[in-house]
């Protein structure tokens, strides 16, 4: 035990040693230095320099060149620029231009300049190395010895490129012919005065090369065209107390440099390198770089750290060890870039560490891929067992191994199978047959990771069999953690399945009629609304409710009553377009929804189509049966936001269309939900209105035309609600037949006008008729003969005081019901009249079969009666035509004498309306009658 730790002890001080070894020829042989020159730029990039405020850069740029012409320029501009510095009190001015040729053409411009550098006293010019032939050694180029002896000083301006031709270094001092100089921006800081002596510069940075800060990308330092400068309105001062370097900044014209805050198309010109240069110096910001013994120091300490922390730690918690150390080697060499201004290139340490946990942990990871690799072939015996069916692949996809309940599936036994591929073993594709399913190998290589297909997969086998499967897929490693190829694993789910689509067909669809249900319907419609967009066309909702349904049930049984109702749905059906829905609601109503609708005349057509596919007879056992449909149409997105909405609305449409007649449609509009809502709230209060006493019955009086005798009245019923006050029986009379409150309050009232009747006769004032409406609901189906005789035997009144009147429509609809209960009442001795007369359908020739007393002229005809010839000449026929037969006339709606003049022109025997009398309460239709008591 001891000798394998001693043996552990020793092979990892031999990796550290070899650790070490690797880390000092990487920083020696400066293999890396490009990697630690892209880390350098990337961190040159992220944080700038502060500027010194005392930095300003005269530029040579394209304004100045199109102000004074092509390049070069007479010496003269020059010597004028440093008048104008000199006048303004710059600091030191560092001219960053060669002269190193005399002028040719005016040498007095030599002679001008040289006076302009002297009596400034503070002009620094450049000293440069060049290669004057190719191959030639480097030749020193001084400015005009007339100009060097007028110069404060002068100073090298040579950069030295990188490998990568990138400029990131400078040269504080350079020897030239024996003689060192200062960089020129260094020359700068030696002026008179300055608080940065040279000695203090180089005590701090050496005598060697220092990396350039930056303090941005090119066009950060404060600068101003050299054009702009000159101007005369330009103040001199505006260069007071700084450092200033005159240089050319026009592109293609100066030494531009690529540097690390360049871009890739956009160099810094040589004057503004300088520029940051001199900040750097000013700021005590420029970049040293680390001495070779720390950064070797570095290596080792690491590779020692990283071997004392892997032997203490699991192989997990190694491998967070060392992305730490990685982590704080990069931190630490940006931190010293930024704020203690060292530049660590960190390359050698980061390949040290990156090497120590593979080479240090060999040991358990070889250990942990074996114990893996066992498992894997407990794991094969185990899935041999098991009731999915198991395949395994090699990468390539071909099949190596596959348990007894795969050959199941597949058709094929382990040795047919093993080297084919799996795409011909298990093909298994999309349910739908359109996509194949089997590339689930590459895919789970390509992803690495457990790959399960979101659907059902279809698979056609061997032997012709056809199952539905799940399917998952996970990556096989080998010994040494590569893919070795995939596990698949593979549920029958074919019982399931089909047993899942029977019952949700069974959900979703009527079982009568084969159709979708009110669930799918639902489904369908909220599916529409959530892929509706602002410019789709309409979504049409058709209702159908077929008429007078339950007459065919009784007629052809509910056997075939059930078979009509497949075939009505297999006749809609043809008006379906693929993206269409037809659905049964049960009993006689479908409803159709149309996806693509252009407007409510479209919709309407396409109600006149499902019109026509009902229109021909169904032909039921030798026996024609007719069908015809009632629709309510609601279109979407406008009548409604959701399905339940939109098919409340299409109800609501229906029922307008049903109170228009059958075979009719009518378009859902908001006025009809209205109306509706209304109508609840006039049936909830009028259910009590009769306990409150808010009913009352009023009284018109009705009056011979001939002299204005009174011979009757009208009962009026009226509705004073307490909270509304007076109703319109417009518009309450019919919502008590809709709900059938109609036969209750047409009890009350009839009693309630026998009582009053016989209350007027007991106070002995003039005998007449009242006239009370019988409703159709009231007359055919509220025991009307039995409410009539209970009224004469409670108040004993004389029936012929009593007049029933019922609509002209009323006997039209049911002739021989209408006949017959019209015979039993005027057994009971009461009046007849025919209301509403001229407005239906009937003819005067049907009235001779019916017992009826008395015609009513509808108002509608004699209110324009003066005005429209077509109008009396009926009010003229029905009084012809009706004395004729035997039968009295009575006009109501009579408002004028005009009209009454006309009335008895044409022999109308008795008149109504507003010009005689409004009507009255009972109250005051007693005074009106007292009256007329005769005196």
């Amino acid at each position: 035990m001891k000798l394998l730790f001693f043996s552990h002890i020793c092979e990892r001080c031999l990796i550290t040693l070899l650790l070490v070894l690797l880390g000092i020829v990487l920083t020696l042989s400066g293999s890396v230095n490009r990697w630690d020159l892209t880390l350098y730029d990337l961190y040159s990039t992220l944080h700038y320099q502060s500027p010194a405020g005392k930095v300003l850069v005269i530029g040579i740029d394209e304004a100045s060149l199109r102000e004074y012409g092509r390049w070069p320029w007479s010496r003269t501009v020059h010597a004028a620029l440093i008048d104008k510095l000199t006048r303004g009190q710059a600091e030191a001015i560092g001219y960053d231009v060669i002269f190193s040729e005399a002028s040719r053409t005016q040498p007095e411009d030599d002679l001008d300049l040289a006076r302009a550098i002297g009596q400034s006293g503070r002009v620094y010019l450049p000293v440069f190395h060049e290669q004057v032939l190719e191959r030639a050694p480097l030749e020193t180029t001084f400015p005009l010895p007339v100009l060097t002896s007028a110069a404060a000083g002068l100073g090298h301006i040579d950069t030295e490129l990188d490998p990568d031709g990138v400029a990131r270094r400078a040269a504080l001092f350079a020897r030239f012919d024996s003689t060192t100089y200062p960089a020129l921006v260094l020359a700068m800081l030696g002026s008179s005065g300055n608080e940065h002596p040279l000695a203090a510069i180089k005590d701090r940075y050496g005598a060697g090369n220092v990396f350039v800060s930056y303090v941005g990308p090119p066009g950060s330092v404060a600068s101003i065209s050299l054009a702009d400068y000159m101007h005369p309105e330009f103040p001199a001062d505006a260069v007071k107390d700084k450092m200033v370097l005159v240089g050319v900044t026009a592109l293609g014209l100066g030494d531009s440099l690529p540097t690390p805050v360049s871009g890739k198309s956009v160099p810094m010109p040589g004057v503004e390198y300088n520029a940051n240069l001199l900040n750097g110096l000013l700021t005590g910001s420029l970049i040293v770089p680390l001495a070779m013994p720390w950064r070797l120091l570095s290596v080792a300490v690491l590779a020692f750290l990283s071997m004392l922390l892997y032997g203490l730690l699991s192989p997990r918690q190694s491998i967070a060890v060392v992305v730490g150390l990685l982590l704080v080697t990069l931190g630490s060499s940006a931190f010293f870039f930024h704020y203690s201004h060292v530049w660590f290139p960190p390359t050698a340490a980061l390949i040290v560490l990156a090497l120590s946990y593979p080479l240090y942990t060999w040991r358990r990871l070889e250990e942990t891929i074996l114990q893996l690799f066992r498992e894997k072939e407990r794991a094969q015996v185990i899935l041999n067992s098991i009731g999915d069916g198991v395949i395994a692949t090699d990468v390539g996809g071909n099949v190596e191994y596959m348990n007894p309940e795969a050959e199941l599936l597949t058709g094929y036994t382990l040795p047919e199978a093993r080297g084919r591929h799996l795409r011909e073993v298990f093909p298994v594709t999309s349910e739908d047959r359109q996509r194949d399913l089997t590339d689930i190998v590459e895919r789970c290589l390509a992803d690495q990771q457990l790959v399960t297909t979101q659907e059902s997969c279809f698979l056609v086998n061997k032997e012709n069999r056809e199952h539905v499967v799940r399917t998952s897929a996970g990556m096989l490693h080998n010994a040494r953690g590569s893919a070795q190829g995939v596990v698949l694993g593979i549920t029958d789910i074919t019982r399931i399945q089909k047993m899942m689509q029977q019952l949700a067909y069974q959900a979703t669809h009527d079982l009568l009629t084969e159709l979708p249900n009110r669930s799918l319907l639902f489904e369908h419609i909220e599916k529409i609304i959530q892929s509706h967009g602002p410019d789709d066309a309409l979504a049409a909702v058709f209702l159908i409710d077929l008429d007078q349904f339950k007459k065919v049930n009784d007629q052809v049984g509910h056997y075939r009553a059930d078979r009509l109702l497949k075939r009505v749905g297999q006749r809609l059906q043809h008006c379906c377009n693929p993206d269409d829905l037809l659905a049964h609601l049960g009993s006689d109503k479908f409803v159709l929804v149309v996806h693509n609708v252009q407007d409510a005349a479209g919709a309407g057509r396409f109600a006149d189509r499902i019109f026509e596919v009902l229109e021909a007879p169904f032909s039921m056992d030798a026996q024609d049966v007719f069908i015809s449909c009632t629709i309510g149409i609601c279109l979407y997105p406008g009548d409604g936001l959701d399905a339940d909405e939109i098919l409340k609305n299409a109800d609501t449409a229906l029922y307008r269309a049903k109170e228009r007649g059958h075979g009719m449609y009518n378009f859902f509009s908001r006025s009809m939900d209205d109306r509706i809502r209304e109508r609840l709230d006039i049936e909830q209060r009028l259910r009590g209105a009769l306990d409150r006493q808010e009913l009352e019955v009023f009284f018109q009086p009705q009056v011979l035309a001939a002299n204005g005798q009174l011979i009757g009245a009208e009962s009026l019923l009226r509705w004073n609600n307490g909270e509304n006050g007076w109703v319109s029986p417009g518009r309450f009379v019919p919502v008590a037949e809709g709900c059938g409150l109609i036969l209750t309050i047409g009890e009350w009232v009839l009693l309630t006008v026998c009582r009053q009747i016989k209350s007027w006769q007991e106070a002995g004032l003039p005998r007449i008729r009242v006239a009370v409406n019988l409703s159709p609901k009231q007359f055919l189906y509220g025991n009307i003969f039995a409410i009539v005789q209970r009224g004469l035997n409670e108040t004993g009144i004389d029936p012929t005081c009593l007049e029933l009147e019922i609509t002209e429509s009323l006997l039209m609809d049911d002739f021989s019901q209408s006949s017959g209960i019209l015979t039993e009442l005027k057994k009971l001795g009461v009046r007849v009249s025919v209301d509403d007369f001229g407005t239906g359908y009937s003819s005067l020739s049907y009235l001779k079969h019916f017992p009826v007393d008395q015609l009513k002229i509808d108002q509608s005809f004699v209110k324009d009666i003066v005005t429209e010839p077509g109008d009396a000449a009926i009010t003229q026929a029905i009084v012809t035509m009706a004395h004729g037969l035997g039968l009295g006339v009575i006009a109501e709606g009579v408002e004028d004498e005009q009209q009454l003049a006309i009335l008895r022109e044409q022999n109308c025997d008795e008149i109504q309306g507003y010009y005689f009398s409004e009507p009255l309460s009972a109250e005051h239709m007693t005074s009106f009658l007292c009256e007329y008591t005769p005196s």
